[in-house]
Order: C-alpha cells, then sequence, then structure tokens
C-alpha cells in the first residue's frame, strides 16, 4: 500500500514517515533514517503536526544510528519549533541534553 502511495503521490510526507517509523520499529535505523530524510525535504515550512514528528523521529535515529547528539538536538529542537507544547520532543532533548548516554526507551 506504501509503495503504491509513494508511486502514486510522490510529493506527500505521510507515506515516507510511515516508512521511515516502521523501519524503525524494526530496528532498520539506516532504513529509518533514509525514509525520514526523505519526509523532512517534502515538509512544508508551516507544518506544525506531522513535520514535528518527521524532525523528532530522524533526531532520535540519527543519535542511535550515527551518535551525533548535535544533529539529534538540531532536529528535535526543529520538532519543537513547529509544535512548542511537544511533550514527547520536550522530553527527548532534556534526556538528549542532560544525559551522556541517553535512549528514547
Amino acid at each position: 500500500m506504501y509503495q503504491y502511495a509513494l508511486a502514486e503521490l510522490p510529493g506527500y510526507v505521510k507515506p515516507r514517515y510511515e516508512l521511515g517509523f516502521m523501519s524503525y520499529l524494526l530496528g532498520d535505523f539506516p532504513g529509518a533514517l533514509d525514509w525520514f530524510n526523505q519526509a523532512a525535504a517534502l515538509v512544508a515550512d508551516d507544518d506544525t503536526g506531522l513535520g514535528a514528528q518527521v524532525f523528532l523521529n530522524r533526531g532520535v535515529v540519527r543519535y542511535l544510528l550515527e551518535g551525533d547528539k548535535r544533529a539529534a538536538i538540531a532536529d528535535v529542537a526543529e520538532a519543537l519549533r513547529r509544535r512548542p507544547d511537544y511533550p514527547q520532543a520536550e522530553e527527548t532533548l532534556r534526556g538528549l541534553k542532560g544525559s551522556p548516554r541517553w535512549m528514547p526507551w
């Protein structure tokens, strides 16, 4: 179904986000990062809903896959810029900034 959506709706964020999230849940962090990167490239500047989720999850995957805390913090900050009242992003940002070995679970 998602492959069909990708073919028929090439400019839509949602199928790329969903494939990224499924890849993340399955432990395929490289695949998740690829899908989240594709989704992030398509997110409109004023997207406060799905856009915030894209950046939050890309930040988490960047940290888990690459250990890049600075990039992860930048992505989570972008999620909060898009949706300032995003408790999961606030908690993630506190964890990334406060713990040298933070894990999202």
